[in-house]
């Protein structure tokens, strides 16, 4: 209800401010909104009929209507005789909402040919719907407000900006720190035996690493505690470390080069992370933020631009399309090898065959959770490769820069054909560089 209306009505009610919302996200604050509970009628009706929970607002913002009844009738026979009146530049000021719909139910209609109005007979009295064909003036009803004039002058005075001014376009601007880290992608990141292999981002050309043994040994000493109340933890852990042996992500370092590695070297303690919604899967994170002599890994290394694809984007894209196509790069961090030089920044320590009174030394060969520069790394990798296939295979491209979310694949297309077509071109392009795609999911059997 409007609030000059409900000020004219001399009724009082309590003040509660309402927020509104639309499509878009487009909001709108009433402050001084007042709820009320309310009786209506129609025009010559004697009943009445409470509506509940109104709220009032500053200006609905409807046109103004008139409707000349007569005229309807002459392209609308089927209307005739209905106790419907005229009127010239009416003025809505109540909208009925949802809540108090039963007042404004259809309970007779009375309707013609495709084109023409629909009359309905509610408890408040006989409405029209349509916005009628050959009425003239009788469009006014549609009370759907037309956008175009406010969409012309928006258009005129940015031409006219334009035309006066230099306007500049934006532009993505690096801080100095991203744009060294690009520039360390850009230049070492490079393919070998169908994987690629990076260098991680260090602040500096020559930092000075400090000793990091001791807090590594603490911390697993830390772990072999828990150990003792939780058996079933180290037998995952111990799992997990073959596995990354056998798969070639990490290897035990020789005696010879544990002293005498002439490069940088860190040990980071490791931890395992578990998904509450995954019950007996555990993920091990190497802990670069641990401190050795008050600095971390992470404290040498940066953090790369955010390269990672907007999941609001992504998940509207996916929206788009009947048949969709879902999947995940498998281990995608560790498909990504490290150069010699920065593989001794990752170093671990565990027990040789699972032995807890032989403590030896592994590395890292490949990208591992926890570093701070690994994300960018791996978002970096994986559109590097895509690149390669443009000319070839523009949808798939497009697929692996903007449909992927980390490493999960969402995309959606308009038959079932085109999605199983752009699935194996996804595919194949992520083989060609080491990451391999599984777990693949479509609302369709076909695919």
């Amino acid at each position: 209800m409007e609030k000059e209306f409900f000020n004219k009505l001399g009724i009082k009610g309590k003040k509660e401010p309402l927020e509104l919302r639309w499509t878009g996200n487009t909001t709108r604050s009433e402050d001084d909104s007042v709820k009320i509970n309310i009786e209506v009628s129609g025009v010559k009706g004697d009943s009445r009929f409470m509506l509940h929970d109104v709220r009032t607002v500053k200006n609905l913002e409807l046109p103004k209507q008139t409707l000349k009844f007569e005229d309807v009738v002459k392209y609308n026979p089927h209307l005739k005789g209905l106790p419907v009146e005229s009127y010239v530049n009416a003025k809505p000021t109540i909208l009925i909402g949802v809540n108090n719909w039963r007042v404004a139910v259809p309970m007779k209609i009375r309707e013609g040919g495709y084109n023409q109005f629909i009359a309905t007979k509610t408890r408040l009295g006989w409405t029209l719907q349509g916005s009628g064909k050959d009425v003239g003036e009788i469009a006014s009803l549609n009370i759907h407000t037309c956008e175009c004039e406010r969409r012309y002058q928006i258009l005129h005075d940015e031409v006219k900006e334009y035309f006066s001014l230099d306007v500049s376009q934006p532009k993505s601007i690096l801080s100095i720190g991203n744009q060294r880290a690009m520039q360390i992608l850009e230049n070492n990141c490079v393919k070998k035996n169908q994987q690629f292999e990076v260098s991680l981002l260090w602040k500096d050309n020559d930092p000075q690493l400090p000793d990091s043994y001791n807090v590594a040994v603490h911390r697993l000493k830390c772990l072999m505690r828990k150990f003792k109340k939780n058996t079933e933890l180290k037998q995952t852990m111990q799992m997990e470390i073959e596995k990354l042996i056998s798969k070639g992500y990490a290897r035990k370092v020789l005696d010879s080069e544990i002293n005498n590695y002439p490069g940088r070297t860190w040990y980071l303690p490791i931890f395992v992370a578990l998904n509450p919604n995954k019950p007996g899967k555990v993920r091990l994170v190497w802990d670069a933020a641990a401190k050795s002599n008050n600095k971390s890994l992470n404290d040498y290394l940066l953090c790369g631009p955010d390269l990672l694809t907007s999941l609001f984007n992504v998940l509207i894209e996916f929206r788009v399309g009947q048949v969709a196509v879902c999947g995940d790069i498998a281990e995608m961090f560790h498909r990504i090898n490290v150069k010699d030089e920065d593989m001794h920044a990752q170093r671990f320590l565990w027990f040789e065959n699972g032995d807890v009174d032989k403590i030896s030394v592994y590395v890292m060969k490949a990208l591992t959770f926890g570093i701070s520069c690994a994300p960018c790394i791996a978002h970096f990798v994986r559109n590097k490769n895509a690149d390669d296939f443009r000319e070839n295979y523009p949808r798939a491209v497009k697929a692996v820069e903007s449909y992927h979310y980390m490493d999960d694949f969402i995309d959606s297309v308009h038959s079932e054909e085109e999605a199983l077509e752009l699935a194996l071109q996804v595919k194949m392009i992520h083989a060609a560089g080491g990451f391999h795609m599984r777990n693949w999911v479509s609302n369709s059997k076909l695919v």
